[in-house]
Order: C-alpha cells, then sequence, then structure tokens
C-alpha cells in the first residue's frame, strides 16, 4: 500500500512530468470505475500535484486562449464549455495499488481510471489502480478526520499527537495508533515496522505509556531520536531514496530505487523478524519480544492446519519401507508431516503424474522416505497395483 512517501514521490513526479504541459479536453472515465466523473471541459488547462499524508490533491487551472499563442482544437469529442472554472480540485487516495502513469496515448495502461490528455493528444497522465480500492473526490479538500503529514508538517505533527494523548485512541498498542492517520497521517505498515524497529520499542506496548514524556520540541537534543521524529525522519530517508523524475525521464522508480529501497528495509517483511497480527488482522514485524497487549490469538496466524482424516490413504512413519495406519474409523488413516506430499497423492492431476509415478519406484522410497516411512507389505502392493492400474488405464 502506498504510504506518505509515496504519495510524496507521486506529486513530485506528477509536477515533473506535467511542468511546462497543457492539457485540453475533458477528463475520462473508465466505464468500470464506480468514483463520480469529472465534469471539466476547459479548452487548456494546466495541473499541479500537491500531496499530505497518505492523500494527493491535483489541482487544473484552466489557462484562458487569449492568454496562450498556440492554437489548439479539442479532438476528444467531448463539448467545451465557454464558461469554464479557473480552478478544479480532486483529492485522491490511492488504496492498495494506485498510482500515477505518464505515457504516450498508444501505450495507455490497461487499468487507467482516469485520464488528462495532452493539448497535442500525444501524452497522457493516467491515475491506475488494477484492484480499484483507491477513490478519488472532485471539488475535494483533504479530510478533516487526517492529521498533520509526518513528512511535511512535522512541527504540528508533535504537537497534535503530544497534545491529544488524553484521548482513548492511546489507550491501545503502540502498533495500532501509529497506523490511526488521525495522528500519525503518512505512516503505514513498513514505515512503523521500520520506526519501531530502530526506536526499540516492543509493538504491543501501550502506546500513552510509549509517549508520556517526550517534549513538544521539535529539535532532537540527544543522540538517539525520539520515536516521534524517526516518523518524520524514515519517510524522508525513503524519498531520498528515489531518484527525481527528472533523471528518471517518465518513469516514478527505477531500478537502482528499488534495490536501494529492499536494503533500506531492516525489519519489514524480514524473514528473520517475529510477525503476528494485531487485533486489525494486520501484520506487525518486529524483532524480539512482542509486548504484554498482544491479541490472544495473534500467535497462532501462521499455525498449521490440523491434520484432516482421510479414507484408504498412508501415514508415513519413522521406520524404513513400511506403511502403516494410525488409526481412523473403517481403515481411515492419518497424514502427519510431509503435507506437499499428501496432498499430490489425494488429489493427483495429469500433470503431475510423472512425478506420482515416481513413488512406485523403490529409489525413490530409499530416498524420499528414508526418515519417516512405514510400509505394511498388504498395504504396499495394495497401492502399487492401484497406481499401476491407473497408469494403465485399467
Amino acid at each position: 500500500m502506498p504510504e506518505g512517501p509515496e504519495l510524496f514521490m507521486t506529486s513530485r513526479f506528477i509536477n515533473a512530468v506535467c511542468h511546462g504541459k497543457y492539457f485540453s479536453g475533458c477528463v475520462r472515465k473508465s466505464d468500470v470505475s464506480k468514483c463520480p466523473p469529472i465534469h471539466w471541459h476547459a479548452k487548456l488547462y494546466q495541473i499541479v500535484a500537491f500531496s499530505r499524508g497518505k492523500e494527493l490533491k491535483l489541482t487544473l487551472t484552466d489557462i484562458r486562449t487569449e492568454n496562450v499563442t498556440k492554437d489548439v482544437t479539442d479532438e476528444s469529442g467531448c463539448s467545451l464549455s465557454s464558461e469554464c472554472r479557473d480552478a478544479l480540485n480532486i483529492v485522491f487516495t490511492f488504496g492498495l495499488t494506485g498510482k500515477f502513469s505518464f505515457d504516450s496515448v498508444d501505450d495507455i495502461p490497461k487499468h487507467a481510471h482516469l485520464k488528462f490528455y495532452t493539448a497535442d493528444n500525444d501524452m497522457v497522465l493516467s491515475y491506475v489502480d488494477c484492484m480499484r480500492f483507491g477513490k478519488w473526490t472532485p471539488d475535494g479538500k483533504w479530510k478533516s478526520d487526517r492529521g498533520p503529514c509526518v513528512l511535511q508538517e512535522y512541527e504540528l505533527f508533535r504537537k497534535n499527537v503530544l497534545s491529544n494523548l488524553g484521548c482513548s485512541a492511546f489507550n491501545k498498542p503502540i502498533c495500532e495508533v501509529l497506523l490511526n492517520q488521525k495522528y500519525f497521517n503518512g505512516v503505514g505498515n513498513y514505515l512503523r515496522a521500520e520506526i519501531l524497529y530502530r526506536c526499540g520499542i516492543r509493538p504491543f506496548d501501550e502506546a500513552r505509556s510509549v509517549l508520556e514524556g517526550l517534549s513538544e520540541e521539535t529539535k532532537v537534543k540527544s543522540e538517539k531520536p525520539d520515536i516521534l521524529y524517526l516518523c518524520h525522519s524514515l519517510s524522508l530517508e525513503v524519498v531520498n531514496l528515489t531518484q527525481s523524475a527528472e533523471q528518471n525521464g517518465y518513469s516514478l522508480y527505477d531500478e537502482e530505487s528499488d534495490k536501494a529501497f529492499i536494503t533500506w528495509l531492516k525489519c519489514y517483511n524480514n524473514i528473520n523478524m517475529n510477525h503476528i497480527s494485531d487485533h486489525n488482522r494486520r501484520t506487525v514485524w518486529f524483532a524480539g519480544d512482542s509486548g504484554p497487549m498482544v491479541p490472544r490469538d495473534g500467535k497462532q496466524k501462521h499455525r498449521k492446519r490440523p491434520h484432516k482424516e482421510v479414507s484408504k490413504k498412508t501415514t508415513f512413519g519413522a521406520e524404513e519401507g513400511t506403511i502403516e495406519s494410525t488409526g481412523g474409523k473403517n481403515g481411515s488413516l492419518y497424514f502427519s508431516s510431509d503435507q506437499q506430499f499428501e496432498q499430490k497423492m489425494l488429489k493427483p492431476r495429469r500433470k503431475r503424474e510423472k512425478k506420482l509415478n515416481s513413488v512406485c519406484n523403490e529409489e525413490f522410497i530409499n530416498t524420499k522416505m528414508q526418515e519417516e516411512v512405514k510400509i505394511t507389505n498388504n498395504v504396499q502392493e495394495d497401492w502399487i497395483a492401484k497406481r499401476t492400474r491407473s497408469r494403465n488405464g485399467i
């Protein structure tokens, strides 16, 4: 999910590719999108982008034709209004997969749901969202239930958090409060993991106990920055990892920036770290102890599925060369640890026949099942006979 730094970089990208360019005609919305249409029919207009936390605002400004020497004709097929408004604000939230792209008319992305055409009709600025969780609001404003941006409004952000510690929202674990956009506008899942890890704070400590005692002063006097300053500084680090759009041409990210970002991540999505679900079913990545407010079922998120009872199938035991029944009604048997092998035996498919046939091979039995196999001769012969008949089409 795009977070505050990604929204800021997107606004910087839009301003770079749209600088000095004029757009014309109506704004086209895809048929599948459920967001409202944009009623804008200026003959010439320019686009400027701003970001605030997890929101992005596009401002379309009408350029009167008498102030432009270039003669432009509209080829979009949309009716142009002579009484066009001077400006229009469109506020976007990106959801899970939202982004902007600037492409030629022949290379418009498949999931482009809002398109702004340049005056020469060669290039298109597109809002792309393959999962369609993102939204836009025409004549929109910044949402009132979102606090100051952790990246661009650090002083206001810090004051907003520390002046509201008495609110019930801070009774929750710090990992959940960090995703509350009313106080931490722009922080998402990867940022909270990195912030808590680099602060050495347990994710399920109470938020109020973590934040109490912090000063509203924005200057960091100690060598170790506090959690509020890291919300700002780590967001800024992510922004600085990505080159500017002028260097990348018409691409928001390049391969080097992606590698730099992956290297920058120390905790999030790291296989050496612990991860459980918070009370909102969001995965929390952390090191060491989780803290006292961990959910009761949080540790069981990644537990294995219980063993299923399967009629007339086999269980692989500890001794070599035998298959043994482990109980069950009507001769039913249970599989133990090798779940992948179990699924392939229970639900064979044509594309797996070659692999399954190798089970009948003595070499496979002596190598694959050395550690956990118990086979009685009767069951072995019966199972091999059945596989042979099915292979021969009997």
